[in-house]
């Protein structure tokens, strides 16, 4: 599996503490997309900062939430399309074993996987089931 044939969209509000290790922890896997909901908090800066090419960064001059994901898929290319948060992390193996289930299985157009809530404090509060 080529890395770019993955396409990972992220939208972003406000995680400048968070956003960076979201786009490093994903760009082994594929390319990362991020649109910037006009956040505040440098946000901007950061994303301006990174100077490996494959990650595509677009700022939206105003917070227009839903709206990000489909201005995100309208950018996406690739075979595979991933939808990650600006606060989430992948586990170990998140990502090879959906594209294994994807490559085996060409009936199945979709995979997701649960995830853990993680606090303010960066405290694992349990496995989300919802």
């Amino acid at each position: 599996m080529d890395r770019s044939e993955v396409a990972v969209i992220i939208p972003a509000h406000n995680e400048r503490l968070t956003i960076g290790e979201v786009v490093t922890g994903v760009s082994p896997y594929g390319i990362p997309i991020v649109v910037d909901d006009a956040s505040t908090d440098g946000t901007e800066e950061l994303m301006r900062s990174y100077r490996d090419p494959r990650i595509r960064y677009f700022r939206q001059p105003e917070n227009i939430i839903g709206g990000s994901f489909l201005y995100l898929y309208r950018e996406a290319v690739g075979e595979y399309l991933c939808m990650f948060g600006d606060d989430d992390r992948a586990l170990p193996g998140c990502f090879e074993k959906k594209l294994a289930i994807l490559e085996q299985r060409p009936d199945i157009d979709f995979v997701y996987s649960l995830w853990n809530r993680i606090d303010a404090q960066g405290r694992n509060q349990g496995v989300v089931r919802w």
